[in-house]
């Protein structure tokens, strides 16, 4: 018998999370909107400044079940938005494409992956990026997620 009530939490919290920046520790968090494909779930990036790079961490609270398992997550950051970027990836982040499993949902999710970006943490928010979390080829390489990386224009230096 499955048990909603750990996705339910988990959507709750991603849901409830927007794009905020902590100055102290130069974290930013922001939402990872579900495509078509993947409707009903919920996701969320932390990206933090490591010197040259930025670091991320990208949590979703599952994938379709047409996803085969053990699921593989492949991550591509885009000049452009969600709505519209370039055809070929600024960068593919897919040394790791096995998530991590959180304790609460098994192989079902939700599912975490650890990121480096090889672009300064300004520099990233700083221009128009969009994270994209796409199914594996032999799932097809759907779009499943994606997030836009940019600060407002208002906040920009």
């Amino acid at each position: 018998m499955k048990r909603p009530w750990p996705r339910i939490v988990i959507a709750i919290a991603l849901t409830s999370a927007c794009a905020t920046t902590d100055q102290r520790s130069e974290t930013v968090a922001f939402p990872m909107q579900a495509t078509q494909r993947n409707a009903g779930e919920v996701g969320q990036a932390v990206v933090a400044a490591q010197g040259n790079e930025t670091a991320m961490m990208v949590t979703v609270s599952g994938v379709p079940p047409w996803v085969g398992r053990p699921v593989r997550l492949y991550t591509f950051v885009y000049k452009g938005s969600c709505v519209k970027h370039d055809a070929t990836p600024a960068y593919a982040l897919n040394d790791v494409t096995q998530p991590s499993l959180a304790n609460l949902g098994g192989a079902s999710g939700p599912f975490t992956l650890h990121k480096t970006v090889p672009l300064s943490m300004d520099d990233l928010r700083s221009t128009d990026y969009a994270l994209v979390v796409r199914a594996s080829p032999v799932d097809g390489s759907d779009d499943l997620f994606c997030g836009e990386l940019n600060l407002p224009s208002s906040q920009r230096r």
